[in-house]
Protein backbone atom coordinates (compact mmCIF):
# COMPACT_ATOMS: atom_id res chain seq x y z
CA UNK A 1 0.00 0.00 0.00
CA UNK A 2 1.38 3.38 -1.00
CA UNK A 3 1.59 5.87 1.84
CA UNK A 4 1.14 9.63 1.58
CA UNK A 5 1.67 10.82 5.16
CA UNK A 6 3.74 10.32 8.29
CA UNK A 7 1.42 7.73 9.85
CA UNK A 8 1.64 5.32 6.91
CA UNK A 9 -1.87 5.91 5.54
CA UNK A 10 -2.94 6.44 1.96
CA UNK A 11 -5.66 8.83 3.16
CA UNK A 12 -5.00 12.51 3.97
CA UNK A 13 -5.12 13.36 7.65
CA UNK A 14 -8.23 15.37 8.48
CA UNK A 15 -7.94 18.98 9.62
CA UNK A 16 -9.54 18.10 12.97
CA UNK A 17 -6.57 15.80 13.66
CA UNK A 18 -3.86 18.25 12.59
CA UNK A 19 -3.77 17.46 8.87
CA UNK A 20 -4.72 19.29 5.72
CA UNK A 21 -7.51 17.08 4.42
CA UNK A 22 -5.97 17.11 0.92
CA UNK A 23 -3.61 14.78 -0.92
CA UNK A 24 -1.93 17.51 -3.01
CA UNK A 25 -1.52 21.25 -2.54
CA UNK A 26 -2.83 22.11 -6.01
CA UNK A 27 -1.22 24.70 -8.29
CA UNK A 28 2.46 25.42 -7.72
CA UNK A 29 3.13 28.57 -5.66
CA UNK A 30 -0.57 29.03 -4.84
CA UNK A 31 -1.31 30.07 -1.23
CA UNK A 32 -3.08 27.62 1.09
CA UNK A 33 -6.40 28.81 2.53
CA UNK A 34 -8.77 27.47 5.18
CA UNK A 35 -11.59 25.19 4.11
CA UNK A 36 -15.29 25.92 3.78
CA UNK A 37 -15.75 25.03 7.49
CA UNK A 38 -13.45 25.20 10.50
CA UNK A 39 -12.56 21.52 10.03
CA UNK A 40 -12.93 21.32 6.24
CA UNK A 41 -10.09 20.38 3.91
CA UNK A 42 -7.67 23.18 3.09
CA UNK A 43 -7.90 24.86 -0.31
CA UNK A 44 -5.49 26.57 -2.71
CA UNK A 45 -6.23 30.05 -4.09
CA UNK A 46 -5.11 29.38 -7.66
CA UNK A 47 -7.74 31.08 -9.85
CA UNK A 48 -5.89 33.36 -12.35
CA UNK A 49 -2.59 32.96 -10.46
CA UNK A 50 -0.74 32.66 -13.78
CA UNK A 51 -1.66 36.24 -14.76
CA UNK A 52 1.37 38.46 -14.15
CA UNK A 53 0.79 41.60 -12.09
CA UNK A 54 -2.36 40.41 -10.32
CA UNK A 55 -3.01 40.51 -6.57
CA UNK A 56 -4.96 38.25 -4.24
CA UNK A 57 -8.47 39.69 -3.89
CA UNK A 58 -11.15 38.74 -1.38
CA UNK A 59 -14.41 37.45 -2.85
CA UNK A 60 -16.23 37.74 0.47
CA UNK A 61 -16.40 35.58 3.59
CA UNK A 62 -18.20 32.71 1.78
CA UNK A 63 -15.87 32.28 -1.21
CA UNK A 64 -12.27 31.44 -1.93
CA UNK A 65 -10.04 34.40 -2.75
CA UNK A 66 -8.77 34.75 -6.33
CA UNK A 67 -6.16 36.68 -8.28
CA UNK A 68 -7.18 39.83 -10.15
CA UNK A 69 -5.68 43.15 -11.36
CA UNK A 70 -5.68 45.98 -8.84
CA UNK A 71 -7.71 49.09 -9.67
CA UNK A 72 -4.67 51.28 -10.18
CA UNK A 73 -3.35 53.52 -12.93
CA UNK A 74 -0.52 52.49 -15.21
CA UNK A 75 1.63 54.94 -17.16
CA UNK A 76 1.34 53.88 -20.80
CA UNK A 77 3.17 56.64 -22.67
CA UNK A 78 4.66 60.13 -22.27
CA UNK A 79 5.25 62.39 -25.27
CA UNK A 80 7.66 65.33 -24.88
CA UNK A 81 6.94 68.02 -27.43
CA UNK A 82 9.56 68.72 -30.07
CA UNK A 83 9.93 71.30 -32.81
CA UNK A 84 7.17 71.29 -35.41
CA UNK A 85 4.90 68.79 -33.61
CA UNK A 86 1.48 69.01 -35.27
CA UNK A 87 -0.38 66.39 -33.22
CA UNK A 88 0.13 64.25 -30.17
CA UNK A 89 -1.06 60.73 -31.00
CA UNK A 90 -1.58 57.69 -28.81
CA UNK A 91 -2.16 54.68 -31.07
CA UNK A 92 -3.40 51.11 -30.69
CA UNK A 93 -0.16 49.97 -29.09
CA UNK A 94 -1.21 51.79 -25.89
CA UNK A 95 -4.97 52.35 -26.39
CA UNK A 96 -6.11 48.73 -26.08
CA UNK A 97 -8.91 46.58 -24.73
CA UNK A 98 -6.89 46.18 -21.51
CA UNK A 99 -8.33 49.51 -20.28
CA UNK A 100 -11.78 51.06 -20.43
CA UNK A 101 -10.73 54.42 -18.98
CA UNK A 102 -7.73 56.70 -19.34
CA UNK A 103 -6.21 59.63 -17.46
CA UNK A 104 -4.26 62.32 -19.33
CA UNK A 105 -1.84 64.77 -17.70
CA UNK A 106 -0.76 67.82 -19.71
CA UNK A 107 2.24 69.81 -18.51
CA UNK A 108 3.14 73.25 -19.87
CA UNK A 109 1.98 72.73 -23.46
CA UNK A 110 1.69 75.80 -25.70
CA UNK A 111 0.60 76.54 -29.28
CA UNK A 112 2.84 78.26 -31.81
CA UNK A 113 -0.02 80.76 -32.23
CA UNK A 114 -3.19 81.39 -30.23
CA UNK A 115 -5.56 78.55 -31.15
CA UNK A 116 -8.23 76.09 -29.91
CA UNK A 117 -7.07 72.77 -28.39
CA UNK A 118 -9.11 69.66 -29.18
CA UNK A 119 -9.13 65.89 -28.75
CA UNK A 120 -10.33 63.54 -31.49
CA UNK A 121 -10.78 59.77 -31.55
CA UNK A 122 -10.39 56.96 -34.07
CA UNK A 123 -11.64 53.36 -34.09
CA UNK A 124 -9.24 52.19 -36.84
CA UNK A 125 -5.87 53.29 -35.46
CA UNK A 126 -5.89 56.74 -37.02
CA UNK A 127 -6.90 55.88 -40.60
CA UNK A 128 -10.04 58.00 -40.15
CA UNK A 129 -11.41 60.03 -37.25
CA UNK A 130 -14.84 60.15 -35.68
CA UNK A 131 -16.74 63.31 -36.58
CA UNK A 132 -19.90 63.44 -34.43
CA UNK A 133 -19.20 65.08 -31.06
CA UNK A 134 -21.17 66.73 -28.27
CA UNK A 135 -18.46 68.91 -26.73
CA UNK A 136 -18.70 71.83 -24.34
CA UNK A 137 -16.14 74.02 -22.58
CA UNK A 138 -16.18 77.03 -20.31
CA UNK A 139 -13.56 79.42 -19.02
CA UNK A 140 -13.22 81.34 -15.79
CA UNK A 141 -10.49 83.94 -15.38
CA UNK A 142 -8.92 84.63 -12.01
CA UNK A 143 -10.88 87.19 -9.97
CA UNK A 144 -13.72 87.21 -12.51
CA UNK A 145 -17.37 86.58 -11.70
CA UNK A 146 -18.34 85.52 -15.23
CA UNK A 147 -17.84 82.45 -17.40
CA UNK A 148 -17.39 82.23 -21.14
CA UNK A 149 -18.44 79.07 -22.95
CA UNK A 150 -18.08 77.33 -26.31
CA UNK A 151 -19.22 74.10 -27.92
CA UNK A 152 -18.38 71.89 -30.90
CA UNK A 153 -20.05 69.05 -32.78
CA UNK A 154 -17.02 68.16 -34.95
CA UNK A 155 -14.17 67.80 -32.40
CA UNK A 156 -13.73 67.42 -28.67
CA UNK A 157 -12.98 71.07 -27.86
CA UNK A 158 -10.97 71.36 -24.64
CA UNK A 159 -11.07 75.13 -24.06
CA UNK A 160 -13.40 78.06 -24.43
CA UNK A 161 -11.88 79.95 -27.35
CA UNK A 162 -8.27 80.48 -28.38
CA UNK A 163 -5.47 79.73 -25.93
CA UNK A 164 -1.98 81.22 -26.08
CA UNK A 165 -0.31 80.46 -22.74
CA UNK A 166 1.17 77.42 -21.02
CA UNK A 167 -1.51 74.80 -20.35
CA UNK A 168 -1.29 72.32 -17.49
CA UNK A 169 -3.98 70.07 -16.13
CA UNK A 170 -5.78 66.78 -16.59
CA UNK A 171 -8.39 65.01 -18.68
CA UNK A 172 -10.42 61.90 -17.84
CA UNK A 173 -11.42 59.68 -20.77
CA UNK A 174 -14.21 57.19 -20.03
CA UNK A 175 -15.71 54.13 -21.75
CA UNK A 176 -13.29 53.95 -24.66
CA UNK A 177 -14.39 50.31 -25.08
CA UNK A 178 -17.63 51.75 -26.42
CA UNK A 179 -21.10 50.22 -26.48
CA UNK A 180 -24.41 51.57 -27.78
CA UNK A 181 -25.44 52.64 -24.28
CA UNK A 182 -21.98 53.78 -23.07
CA UNK A 183 -20.21 56.05 -25.54
CA UNK A 184 -16.66 57.40 -25.10
CA UNK A 185 -16.72 60.59 -23.04
CA UNK A 186 -14.39 62.97 -21.25
CA UNK A 187 -14.14 65.75 -18.68
CA UNK A 188 -11.23 67.75 -17.37
CA UNK A 189 -9.63 71.03 -16.34
CA UNK A 190 -6.71 72.94 -17.83
CA UNK A 191 -5.01 76.04 -16.43
CA UNK A 192 -3.76 78.73 -18.84
CA UNK A 193 -0.91 80.52 -17.06
CA UNK A 194 -0.82 83.29 -19.66
CA UNK A 195 -4.34 84.53 -18.87
CA UNK A 196 -4.67 83.01 -15.37
CA UNK A 197 -7.77 81.14 -16.56
CA UNK A 198 -9.30 77.74 -15.94
CA UNK A 199 -10.77 75.86 -18.91
CA UNK A 200 -13.26 73.11 -18.03
CA UNK A 201 -14.33 70.69 -20.74
CA UNK A 202 -16.76 67.78 -21.10
CA UNK A 203 -18.48 65.80 -23.83
CA UNK A 204 -18.84 62.54 -25.72
CA UNK A 205 -18.35 61.15 -29.22
CA UNK A 206 -20.90 59.09 -31.11
CA UNK A 207 -19.71 55.51 -31.71
CA UNK A 208 -20.51 51.98 -30.63
CA UNK A 209 -17.06 50.71 -31.70
CA UNK A 210 -14.08 50.69 -29.35
CA UNK A 211 -11.67 53.63 -29.64
CA UNK A 212 -8.02 52.64 -30.23
CA UNK A 213 -6.43 55.99 -31.15
CA UNK A 214 -6.42 59.36 -29.35
CA UNK A 215 -5.19 62.61 -30.94
CA UNK A 216 -4.55 66.02 -29.37
CA UNK A 217 -3.93 69.09 -31.49
CA UNK A 218 -4.51 72.80 -32.13
CA UNK A 219 -6.53 74.04 -35.07
CA UNK A 220 -4.13 75.29 -37.77
CA UNK A 221 -0.92 75.49 -35.74
CA UNK A 222 1.76 73.32 -34.13
CA UNK A 223 2.84 72.75 -30.54
CA UNK A 224 5.77 74.77 -29.26
CA UNK A 225 8.88 72.95 -28.08
CA UNK A 226 8.73 71.82 -24.45
CA UNK A 227 6.02 70.43 -22.26
CA UNK A 228 4.60 66.93 -22.28
CA UNK A 229 1.43 64.85 -22.40
CA UNK A 230 1.20 61.56 -20.47
CA UNK A 231 -1.40 58.81 -20.88
CA UNK A 232 -2.38 56.46 -18.05
CA UNK A 233 -4.75 53.49 -18.22
CA UNK A 234 -7.10 52.25 -15.49
CA UNK A 235 -10.17 50.02 -15.25
CA UNK A 236 -12.16 51.46 -12.36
Amino acid sequence: MATINAIGSDKPIEVAFGGTGIQAAGAAYAPICAGTTTTGALQTAATSISSIGTSLISNGSAALSSWAPLASMKLLSTVTLGAGTSFINFNSSVVTSAYKNYFVIMYRITPAASRILSVTFSTNNGSTFLSSYFAGANKCTYNSTTFSNANSTTTGQLGSGNISGNLSGYLMLYNLQATVSHQPSWCGQLFDSNSSSWHQSFGCVTTSTAVNYIRFGWNSTNFNVGGSISLYGFNQ
